[in-house]
């Protein structure tokens, strides 16, 4: 039996939701119906009419509260420095757009707290403690993670989070380990800013505006952004969030597998938090199995972890200091457009050429990454992707078959098969089509051909390629964004080294010839999709062979067991995955 619940009182105009933690007498699933549900609308799902037609209350009577938070919808966000996983408060929120004004006296509804003009404070009382953990082993995998948090619209601006060093911290250790991600949560309000009504600018702000207005200056405009950011918040949700994350070796992780690492993170979490005593006896054996193969962090937003941690007293300490746990964020482009009627305060208006600093920050969105590129910031500016998608390719071989849904369920089924490195499927096939209701799912220790294909779609997942994926009779297919050099070798081994020693390299076309010499081609761009060539070879390389344990000539240079020379490099045999613990290979069931 749960000893804690979060009760939502019921409410009407005038009165206010409370969250009150305390003992009760419902049964568990009743208890754990009650703390999982959670509002998930958003304020242009929600009504925003109803919103700006109805501003907060006046009232007559002297209130001096400012609920803590507030301000957090009040600031710019960067979305290529933000890191919602970072200890502390995310990093993104960069300095204050606009100012919080309390002089027109506004209150929420049960006056006990002032709100600032511009802005709608409701309450937004629930919990989520019953723990879903998810599994991250790629980029794509903890980007899409952590924008469930930043919820970033528009694009443009570069790979999210990617100039964060903890961010990039994490993308290290995921070349060897996956995390298993357990999160737990209560909100209590919710912030929205009223896009026709907003708050006034801070002046500062203001003044780096007339700066904007009276320049063309790249530079000043890539300052701007790097001082107030990419994106500016248009609502955040207030509470506290406690999250553990767990690291654990790739070769353990593949051992056990995705469903049993994923029930077990649950019960670990919940034992962690102090509620072990609703455990089985089973349970409480995986959650110890599993504690002992993996390192565990806690980080908790609003409200601190403590070692005496428990449901029923981190659910009554979430009210007492609320922090940003969700947010809303807008490309700040849209803060100059008519459409937004901003507050310009000592401005002329009609002064300040709205467009034309719009139009300037559009135009420099991609150079704000690269800016940050060339200061080693971060090392690319294109956007992660759960695989590499080419369009009209098919791949054509031994397949294992499954029913198609959708891509992502195509992509996801990949991602459970061991050996499975790519997906190719026909999204635009006649429904009539069997082909049409089928995945085909290719496995790394099988080669193929490739055919172009208007209708077809593939997704290779480098990241599972164990050392490379041969495609035969086949070659990149000409765009004019691909980046390719092409190089003479003495043997295809050459080729595929070259490769190697090229950090941005995909894949090598080895064409065939009876020559002592052959022609290569590194491809190192963007590949869009692929084209049949007769006498050529493509070569998908795996990101691994790039990581090895020593040089080697032979695989008699390659003392450590279950490694083979690949390519003048000790790497773990197919079917074996590298340690860094102990630096060895482990064999996954």
């Amino acid at each position: 039996m749960l000893t804690s619940v979060c009760v939502l009182a019921s409410f009407e105009t005038g009165h206010h939701l409370v969250l009150e933690p305390e003992h009760s007498d419902l049964s568990e699933n009743q208890v754990k119906a009650k703390s999982d549900s959670k509002q998930q609308s958003r304020e242009k799902d929600a009504g925003q009419d109803i919103l700006n037609d109805q501003p907060p209350l006046r009232c007559p009577r002297q209130v001096n509260t400012r609920l803590p938070g507030v301000d957090f919808a009040l600031y710019g966000y960067n979305s290529l420095k933000g890191c919602p996983l970072a200890p502390g408060r995310d990093p993104g929120f960069t300095l204050p757009i606009f100012s919080a004004d309390y002089s027109a006296g506004h209150v929420i509804t049960d006056n006990s707290y002032s709100v600032p003009r511009g802005v709608i404070l409701a309450p937004d009382v629930s919990c989520v403690m019953s723990f879903t953990s998810e599994v991250i082993q790629t980029p794509y995998d903890l980007t899409k993670f952590m924008s469930r948090t930043a919820q970033l619209d528009g694009g443009g601006w570069g790979p999210p989070f990617a100039a964060n060093p903890f961010f990039q911290k994490i993308l290290a250790e995921l070349r060897q380990k996956v995390l298993i991600v357990s999160s737990a949560s209560c909100s209590s309000y919710l912030v929205s800013l009223l896009h026709l009504q907003p708050p006034p600018f801070h002046s500062i702000f203001l003044q780096s505006v007339i700066q904007l207005n009276n320049t063309s200056d790249e530079h000043l405009y890539l300052e701007f952004l790097d001082t107030y950011g990419t994106h500016f918040v248009s609502q955040v949700r207030l509470g506290a969030l406690l999250t553990f994350v767990h690291k654990m070796e790739t070769s353990n992780y593949k051992r056990y597998g995705q469903g049993h690492v994923t029930a077990a993170a649950n019960y670990l979490s919940a034992s962690l938090l102090g509620e072990s005593e609703t455990l089985s006896s089973n349970q409480k054996k995986q959650a110890d199995e599993l504690q002992s193969q993996v390192e565990t962090s806690t980080i908790g937003v609003g409200v601190p972890p403590t070692t005496s941690a428990s449901s029923l007293a981190w659910l009554t300490e979430v009210g007492n200091n609320p922090v940003a746990i969700n947010y809303v964020l807008t490309p700040i482009d849209l803060l100059f457009s008519k459409t937004f009627v901003g507050d310009w305060g000592p401005l002329n208006h009609d002064s300040v050429d709205l467009d034309k600093i719009k139009t300037k920050l559009i135009t420099i969105k991609k150079k704000y990454c690269q800016t940050l590129k060339k200061k080693g910031q971060l090392s690319d500016c294109d956007e992660y992707t759960p695989g590499l998608h080419l369009s009209r390719t098919r791949l054509i071989g031994v397949s294992i078959f499954s029913e198609f849904v959708t891509a992502e369920h195509c992509m996801e089924e990949c991602y459970k098969l061991p050996d499975c490195v790519a997906v190719t499927f026909c999204p635009e096939c006649d429904s009539n089509d069997k082909e049409f209701e089928l995945c085909q799912l290719l496995q790394d220790s099988r080669t193929c051909s490739a055919a172009n294909n208007s209708q077809w779609q593939t997704t290779i997942f480098l990241n599972k390629i164990q050392t490379s994926f041969n495609v035969q009779n086949t070659t990149v297919a000409p765009d004019s964004t691909i980046e390719s050099k092409n190089l003479i070798v003495s043997s295809s081994h050459g080729c595929y080294s070259s490769c190697l020693d090229e950090d941005k390299c995909l894949a090598v076309t080895v064409y065939k010839s009876t020559e002592s010499t052959l022609k290569c081609t590194r491809h190192t761009g963007p590949i869009q999709s692929l084209k049949e060539e007769t006498g050529a070879d493509l070569y998908f390389v795996s990101p691994h062979s790039k990581r090895f344990m020593t040089s080697c000539i032979n695989d008699n240079g390659c003392p450590e067991k279950n490694t083979v020379c690949f390519k003048d490099r000790c790497l773990c045999r197919p079917g074996f995955f590298s340690s860094t613990r102990d630096n060895t290979c482990s064999q996954s069931k």
